[in-house]
């Protein structure tokens, strides 16, 4: 059952970006992909730099387009998503405030509406979310969530409720994400830990409350 509606969003090609906070990566990068549409390009064609941060080339062989990965990480390790996902043939765009800075901080409402606007136009084949959570982990001392008071602000002490509300609210941002990829036949996949208060599961804590 979804907890989360898209709100709609409208867009003028010949509106003035500079009156919002500034014209970020991810803006730009809406704005050219929703010209291509509005031009008949060919949704599927690349809108991107490949000097970019956070662009991952496929390998050479099959190109099966344009995969983004939300909330990656540095990808400064050997092994991670977006090099696997470039390996297998994507041409995929890790976006994380690590490896973009400002530009990828999903917090921010007009860099978020963004992605949320090109992954429910289709300009990504595959979405992938690693969201953030560490208040979310049963062995954090102090225990900032249960699963009585999700949102966490009864369980917290004040001092976690300024981390608490961002990660809500990137929490909210991914419900959306998945959301418009489901509304845009784009595979997806959330990368979540287990719940660990089912028992019979081998993820079953039965010394911790949950």
């Amino acid at each position: 059952q979804r907890q989360m509606c898209i709100r709609d969003s409208t867009y003028d090609r010949n509106s003035d970006p500079t009156t919002d906070l500034s014209i970020t990566m991810a803006t730009a990068q809406a704005r050219q992909y929703m010209d291509g549409l509005l031009d008949n390009q060919n949704p599927n064609d690349s809108i991107f730099s490949d000097e970019l941060e956070g662009i991952f080339l496929p390998a050479s062989g099959p190109q099966l387009g344009n995969a983004i990965v939300l909330f990656s990480g540095p990808c400064t390790n050997n092994s991670h998503l977006p090099k696997s996902l470039a390996r297998e043939g994507f041409r995929v765009e890790a976006v994380d405030t690590l490896i973009g800075g400002h530009a990828h901080d999903l917090l921010n409402e007009t860099i978020a509406e963004a992605y949320i606007t090109r992954i429910r136009m289709g300009a990504f084949a595959f979405v992938a979310l690693g969201t953030p959570c560490s208040t979310y982990s049963v062995l954090r001392q102090p225990r900032i969530r249960s699963k009585s008071d999700p949102a966490g602000f009864d369980t917290a002490p004040p001092e976690f409720h300024a981390e608490l509300r961002q990660h809500n609210q990137l929490a909210l941002f991914t419900a959306r994400a998945i959301e418009a990829a489901h509304d845009a036949h784009t595979p997806w996949m959330l990368e979540n830990p287990a719940d660990v208060g089912t028992p019979g599961t081998v993820y079953f804590l039965s010394l911790i409350h949950i």
